[in-house]
């Protein structure tokens, strides 16, 4: 993966496996300036539309951040300007997150049967197919969701480089001071209940 100086791009694509960080950096976009894509939830920034297989709703979002997990399962298509912000995280503390995501959102069956130690050598396994992607379709930059919680200013002022805006203060203050091991709870959840 490369770290290209800011070209023009079309799409600002925010990606990774699930729970390795992607809401956070979605945030941090946000605080930059940069929108999120129209059917973007107000939450994650997660565009389900991803997920449909077919992406002719994309030229509609040019110049907006587009949250894609998975890339290597829902490719978005060859032959568009894109640029990459790609989330990894520690694969042990990643599957802890999926196992208490799965869990809190009624889905937990799906992993059980897996151990912490199987789901992280799932991701490590899917690492080279879903950067094979990536670095088929434009620039990108990979940011570690522990350098974002420990050093976000300097994390969030390669971003804002790479992105070619925003104010790094800003973007920063969106970063909570946390523990990088997955936490008991779910802070998107807190998030949600506050807007209802």
């Amino acid at each position: 993966m490369t770290d290209e100086p800011k070209k023009d791009y079309d799409y600002l694509i925010v990606t990774g496996f699930p729970r390795s960080g992607t809401t956070l950096m979605m945030h941090v976009l946000r605080a930059a300036g940069l929108p999120w894509s129209t059917q973007g939830d107000d939450v994650s920034g997660e565009d389900h539309r991803t997920l449909e297989h077919h992406w002719e709703w994309l030229d509609a979002e040019v110049g907006r951040a587009v949250k894609v997990l998975d890339p290597q399962i829902n490719t978005p298509p060859k032959h568009k300007k894109y640029r990459w912000i790609v989330m990894r995280r520690n694969w042990i503390e990643q599957a802890r997150s999926v196992r208490k995501f799965t869990n809190a959102i009624g889905l937990g069956k799906s992993v059980s049967r897996l151990t912490d130690k199987q789901l992280a050598d799932s991701f490590e396994r899917d690492w080279p197919k879903l950067s094979a992607v990536v670095d088929d379709r434009g620039p990108s930059i990979i940011v570690h969701f522990e350098d974002a919680i420990l050093r976000p200013l300097v994390v969030c002022r390669r971003v804002a480089d790479f992105i070619g805006q925003g104010e790094v203060m800003t973007m920063a203050n969106v970063i909570v001071n946390r523990s990088t091991r997955c936490l008991d709870d779910l802070m998107e959840y807190g998030m949600m209940v506050k807007r209802t």
